[in-house]
């Protein structure tokens, strides 16, 4: 999930370039407010927060995220606006409140974390992998357009433009290194399930995880070096432990949404991680199981 720093500057451009375009009132904050509203209205679903940690995680990006969730959102909004704020416009702020939402599922869709934008047609994922959740340098950008924009009063909308162009050029850039480090990691040994997400403060830095039926391979690779730091191997052993781990709800609703599920067994500690967001100590999201001696459940908990 791309964090809601990022999720409200870049609603905040869009909101100066289409309040201009809708010919809404460019003096007043009330159209900028209801953009940035809606730049963060689909992470609404926090709420499920109150049914677990896990329950949030594996239903995160669902319902809200989804073409179907997008436009309920921006037909609850433009009502509110409607009838709560009187605003007669009422149509023009839809379409605000729309693209603005579009583009919150947009920044969600080209991390690693996945959206299902086809709920309920569709449970499956979708997930570019080009940003991480937080990427400094998205960041920048934004903050640079902030600062030009204060020196340049007048000229709001050149330079919300000119910021979102190089964003995007940010990111065509991005999917050029994402293409050639998981094209480069294929071609070593005919690798076919691959993936490869960015790390967090190198732009030219990527992980690349393969998943084989018992094992894993994952290695940093640094297109600045031309290649990869070596393979580190990650095998699935103790299967019955694995296996007897699974009778946990919280590992069954874990492996739902995990990419690159893997299970670490100490003695009858069954820990189970998701690799494509290990760094280093931080393992992030993970599933704790005990057994007893004959491979029974003991207990189990989630946590980050």
């Amino acid at each position: 999930m791309t964090d809601n720093l990022t999720h409200t500057l870049f609603s905040y451009f869009i909101g100066i370039i289409i309040i201009r375009l809708l010919k809404l009132d460019e003096k007043q904050k009330f159209p900028l407010i209801v953009a940035m509203v809606a730049g963060n209205l689909p992470d609404i679903d926090f709420v499920l927060r109150f049914f677990g940690a896990l329950f949030y995680l594996s239903h995160h990006r669902v319902y809200t995220h989804s073409v179907l969730g997008i436009i309920l959102l921006a037909v609850a909004l433009a009502l509110i606006v409607k009838y709560v704020f009187k605003k007669k416009e009422s149509f023009k702020y839809f379409l605000l409140a729309l693209i603005a939402i579009i583009g919150h599922v947009f920044l969600d869709l080209i991390t690693s974390f996945g959206t299902e934008v086809f709920y309920p047609i569709s449970s499956a994922r979708l997930a570019y992998s080009l940003i991480p959740i937080v990427d400094v340098y998205v960041l920048l950008i934004f903050f640079t357009g902030l600062w030009f924009m204060k020196i340049e009063k007048r000229s709001k909308v050149k330079v919300a433009k000119a910021t979102l162009f190089i964003f995007f050029v940010f990111l065509i850039f991005k999917a050029g290194l994402h293409t050639l480090a998981k094209e480069q990691t294929e071609g070593l040994k005919d690798y076919q399930d691959v993936e490869v997400v960015p790390h967090f403060f190198n732009p030219f830095g990527w992980k690349a995880i393969v998943t084989k039926p018992d094992y894993y391979l994952m290695a940093d690779f640094d297109l600045t070096t031309g290649g990869f730091k070596g393979f580190e191997w990650y095998p699935i052993l103790e299967k019955d432990k694995v296996e007897a781990s699974k009778e946990s709800v919280f590992v069954r609703q874990f492996l739902e949404f995990a990419k690159s599920p893997y299970p670490i067994v100490e003695g009858n500690k069954v820990t189970w991680i998701d690799l494509r967001v290990t760094e280093g100590k931080f393992t992030g999201m993970k599933a704790v199981v005990d057994l007893d001696e004959n491979n029974i459940l003991k207990k189990s908990e989630f946590g980050l």
